[in-house]
């Protein structure tokens, strides 16, 4: 049985409430060769939309689902061959463990091993060869006359494929038009991103996604099946006191939650754990990234105005709130209302006579930046940086999991450490023999990259203590409260650094 109101990608169809209907529509879909677009705010269970379409598929005679998650790649910029190792390696294994590959073919002078170990053909592909594309087309060729199959891409977080495979140097991309890989009759498609792709499309100006698919949207949940999510959860609790307090938030949670169903479990997490009332703070971190990423200006005046009361709107202007779960009817059929609750006490009571609401990161991240970019004017410390805008919206995007730090410690990592040259270009007071901060930065960084960091002398931090440094106590981030606080802090860390270099550079 799962943990209690677990917020990480569900792991059996039974537990994917809400969802049948595009379940069902997905299969439908591909069986006629149709690809597909799933997209949905973030939080709104794409993932575990995806891992259960796979589990859907997985022993199905025309399938082969291959799950492909492109958050590894946050905070990098990634070569074409490393991507197509990461798609060719995935393809391999998930053949093999499906008993779709069972014997070896070569390639001129590559010879691939059928292996269900992702490191086993990982190793094996690093050694092959130096053309990874050209070795993905000759698999999948194989694939095409040899298999009576489809291999099923499910791409979870495209926008993150294409953000880092988009071309920095020279306009070469180092990821090829995407939409060749599918043009092979044995290869289909399922994209999944908080962003439709023909908005993201305009913003990237590029044809890349410019395909025929199917869109899928995730809704939040009605209340009926809120009320199966919420009542399967329960039923994990042994102690029926604890069982009942929670059941008397039925409706509240909901009301809360707008029946978002990571919501949904935030909140629930809190009652079981705290056995108190939580307000919108709790999920200000997700609520912050929403307006500032993902909400245009109109629909945030919209949103702002809607907090103080339910008002009338012409439906076509809010269509795409409604389809995303911010804004519904309310009881009265004529008048419009904010869905979640916490989004709308949370708008309630920050944007009182403004409309401009900068979270602690975004506003930090500025400051770090036109820092730097004065401390550039006295002294070439920071070096300049093809990807810098990559950079700066991985700092400044609220962290609010163990992958939102993984994305933003890279970041402050490559725009700090790599761009002074590893702490070379930094003024003596300010290097690394005499600045704990970057240290700290160091650690921070391979900590949360490297599962199994060890530090390799005295000199260098362990984890404690690069969280005692940050945080004044050892005790890691667990809730979403606790990530974006401590993103806060490394930030104002390095902003306070930054200003005291400044100074310095000034005074000489």
């Amino acid at each position: 049985m799962t943990p209690i109101f677990s917020s990480r990608p569900v792991g059996n169809l039974e537990e994917l409430f809400g969802r049948a209907q595009e379940m069902s529509n997905a299969c439908k879909y591909l069986r006629i060769g149709r690809n597909i677009s799933v997209t949905a705010p973030r939080r709104f269970g794409k993932t575990s939309f995806l891992k259960m379409l796979y589990k859907k598929l997985e022993n199905d005679p025309q399938f082969c689902p291959v799950y492909l998650d492109f958050t590894l790649f946050v905070g990098e910029t990634t070569p074409r061959e490393k991507i197509y190792q990461y798609i060719l390696t995935r393809m391999i294994a998930t053949l093999t463990l499906q008993r779709r590959f069972t014997e070896d073919i070569t390639f001129d002078t590559d010879t691939i091993a059928p292996s269900s170990s992702e490191d086993v053909v990982k190793k094996c592909l690093m050694r092959m060869s130096d053309n990874m594309v050209d070795l993905f087309e000759k698999f999948v060729t194989y694939i095409r006359e040899e298999k009576d199959i489809t291999v099923l891409l499910l791409i979870d977080e495209y926008e993150i494929l294409l953000k880092q495979g988009i071309g920095f140097e020279n306009d070469k991309a180092p990821f090829m038009p995407i939409r060749r890989l599918f043009e092979k009759e044995c290869l289909q498609y399922v994209i999944s991103g908080a962003e439709h792709w023909g908005k993201f499309e305009s913003k990237i100006g590029s044809n890349q996604l410019n395909w025929t698919t199917n869109d899928i949207s995730l809704p939040p949940l009605c209340y009926d099946d809120y009320q199966v999510l919420l009542a399967y959860e329960l039923n994990k609790i042994q102690d029926s006191e604890l069982r009942q307090y929670l059941d008397s938030y039925m409706e509240k949670i909901f009301n809360w939650s707008g029946g978002v169903p990571f919501y949904v479990k935030t909140i629930g997490t809190h009652l079981y754990v705290e056995h108190s009332e939580p307000d919108y703070k709790l999920l200000q971190s997700f609520f912050d990234e929403i307006l500032n990423r993902y909400i245009q200006p109109q629909e945030r005046k919209i949103l702002n105005q809607l907090s103080f009361a339910p008002a009338r709107f012409d439906y076509n202007l809010l269509s795409e709130m409604v389809k995303n779960g911010y804004v519904r009817k309310s009881k009265d059929g004529e008048n419009y209302e904010i869905a979640i609750g916490f989004l709308r006490d949370y708008l309630n009571a920050q944007s009182k006579g403004t409309e401009d609401i900068i979270p602690a990161s975004y506003q930090l991240t500025k400051n770090i930046v036109d820092t730097m970019n004065k401390i550039n004017s006295y002294k070439q410390v920071f070096a300049e940086s093809k990807q810098e805008f990559i950079l700066i919206d991985d700092m400044q995007r609220p962290a609010d999991d163990r992958d939102g730090v993984i994305r933003f410690s890279g970041a402050i990592y490559k725009n700090y450490w790599e761009r002074t040259n590893k702490g070379q270009t930094l003024p003596p007071p300010f290097k690394k023999e005499s600045s704990e901060l970057v240290y700290a930065i160091l650690a921070l960084r391979h900590y949360y990259n490297h599962k199994d960091y060890i530090p390799h002398s005295t000199t260098q931090m362990s984890a404690q203590q690069m969280f005692e440094f940050f945080t004044q106590n050892s005790h890691e981030p667990y809730l979403p409260v606790e990530y974006y606080a401590f993103q806060t802090q490394v930030l104002k860390m390095l902003n306070q650094e930054l200003d005291n270099l400044l100074k310095y550079l000034q005074k000489d």
